[in-house]
């Protein structure tokens, strides 16, 4: 998949890392939004398309498996990226038909691009 119009929602509360991960990514060359909350979230999924959801699991409002299953319902070809300083196997991520994948916070903004471009590439 092309970068070049990949529309990518970072749902975070902490707003610096919120809005390091936005320019990141809008440097790699892909059209990021952030969002900070479950309801602005959901908000944005409904009246717009993303192709990633990154979203750190805990997220004021409810979970960000909660964003991840409703956005999937509006856009089944999406792809979620969780991240979380928790540990994946407490955690419930589980997105019926949706193609995910984990990052364990802290982690190097290196190895966020290359997980973005693999899970958008497959």
């Amino acid at each position: 998949m092309s970068r070049h119009g990949t529309r990518i929602l970072v749902v975070e509360d902490f707003v610096s890392f919120r809005s390091l991960v936005v320019r990141v990514l809008g440097s790699e060359g892909y059209e990021a939004v952030g969002a900070g909350t479950v309801s602005d979230a959901t908000a944005l999924c409904a009246s717009e398309h993303f192709d990633l959801l990154i979203t750190d699991y805990t997220v004021p409002g409810g979970t960000g498996t909660e964003i991840a299953r409703e956005a999937f319902d509006a856009m089944p070809d999406l792809r979620v990226l969780f991240m979380s300083g928790g540990l994946e196997s407490t955690l419930d991520l589980d997105v019926p038909g949706a193609r995910t994948a984990f990052l364990q916070k802290p982690f190097d903004l290196d190895v966020l691009t290359a997980v973005v471009r693999e899970l958008l590439a497959g």
